[in-house]
């Protein structure tokens, strides 16, 4: 792997063989789960992306199987507001939809990615490593993790001078990084993520 710089945005460059090998690697199973499989998010979001025709899609990794995820509560605008993210798979697209739990708030998530067809709730595809490039794994993360991701590599936007909030970690399973979204000021801030 190549890392360069441009424009203050990390590049991250694979070599052909490394390209050759994800897309040989072990298979993976994505299943659409409905919104009602998730209790534990409160009924008018459930309703919510029910109307909208959102399922919301599962990554069966072979190292943990059961791993339930892609519906996320934090604080996201500021400290001690409840906020949830989830990721809404919907005609063969999916984005991440935010419901804001008070009145400080960003914009929508502008941004929506191809995913492999999705079936009804409840089924299951198998794809390649290789096919899984164009969807999507969000994940709450918080000061130290953006910090510490930070320090390693450089952020793609500044950093704000404070972090006091959780921050969504935007995860490709077929890339090599990820990029933490972070909402600051009224407008999202790109960090570097995992690598």
């Amino acid at each position: 792997m190549i890392r360069i710089r441009f424009g203050g945005a990390a590049i991250v460059l694979l070599a052909a063989g490394a390209i050759a090998e994800a897309a040989t690697a072990q298979e993976f199973s994505i299943r659409w789960l409905s919104p009602s499989a998730f209790p534990q998010v409160p009924q008018v979001i459930r309703r919510a992306l029910e109307s909208r025709g959102c399922v919301i899609p599962q990554f069966r990794f072979p190292h943990n199987p059961n791993r339930v995820h892609n519906v996320i509560r934090g604080s996201f605008a500021r400290r001690g507001q409840v906020d949830w993210a989830v990721l809404c798979s919907r005609q063969g697209r999916s984005s991440i939809m935010i419901f804001w739990g008070g009145p400080v708030r960003c914009p929508p998530m502008l941004f929506h990615v191809a995913v492999p067809d999705p079936q009804r709730p409840g089924s299951v595809r198998i794809v390649q490593s290789a096919e899984t490039r164009g969807t999507l794994q969000i994940i709450r993360v918080g000061r130290d993790y953006i910090l510490e991701r930070n320090r390693r590599y450089g952020p793609i936007d500044p950093l704000p001078p404070v972090i006091d909030h959780h921050g969504i970690d935007i995860w490709n399973p077929g890339s090599t990084a990820s990029v933490v979204s972070y909402c600051y000021k009224g407008r999202w801030l790109r960090l570097m993520g995992a690598d």
